[in-house]
């Protein structure tokens, strides 16, 4: 959000200052500078016990692997309904995989992991497709009037690049306003 507002100034007053290739120069450091800094000072956070991916490779390790043999049928039974875990979403228990068993022996590689299904399934509600669908066609609405903008002042006004960031600037603020003013509004819904 404050890419609409100060990108089209900093990329004026860099376009002004050292020419138009300046601008890929500052993106390329800039971007560089980011994905370094991710690289050592991010700490991962992914959790095995948490992923669904995870789970189903040590469900088909433990489906694969022999099973000892069981003394009573009935502790067995108990035991496979206290491992079990209710969806809260679906209402229904689904069971859980025990770490201890297989946790060693089981690795994931590339090809346990499909990204198709999890897009499916967030595509799949009607919510999350209006998101992506409204949030495409915001971007796509902020891009073209920035753009139409500078095209028009520099053609037809002979602005400079700089003062076309400025004229452009008062667009980005509004923009943040009208964000801040929904998300006001919003909350203020939320909480009565």
């Amino acid at each position: 959000m404050n890419s609409q507002a100060i990108g089209p100034l900093l990329g004026g007053f860099l376009t002004v200052v050292r020419g138009w290739r300046a601008i890929f120069w500052f993106i390329s450091i800039f971007g560089s500078s980011i994905f370094i800094a991710f690289i050592f000072l991010f700490k991962d956070a992914f959790m095995k016990e948490c992923s669904s991916t995870y789970q189903s490779v040590l469900k088909q390790h433990i489906q694969n692997a022999p099973e000892p043999p069981s003394q009573d049928a009935d502790a067995s039974i108990t035991a496979d309904k206290s491992n079990a875990v209710v969806d809260v979403e679906k209402n229904v228990e689904v069971e859980t995989v025990d770490l201890s068993q297989v946790e060693a022996t089981a690795n994931l590689s590339i090809t346990d992991v499909n990204p198709i299904k999890p897009l499916r399934l967030i595509l799949r509600r009607k919510n999350n497709l209006l998101v992506l669908v409204i949030s495409g066609i915001s971007f796509a609405y902020a891009f073209v009037i920035a753009y139409a903008t500078a095209q028009t002042l520099e053609t037809t006004y002979n602005y400079s690049p700089l003062k076309i960031g400025l004229v452009t600037l008062s667009f980005g603020l509004v923009v943040h306003l009208v964000a801040f003013w929904a998300a006001g509004g919003l909350t203020m819904n939320l909480h009565s």
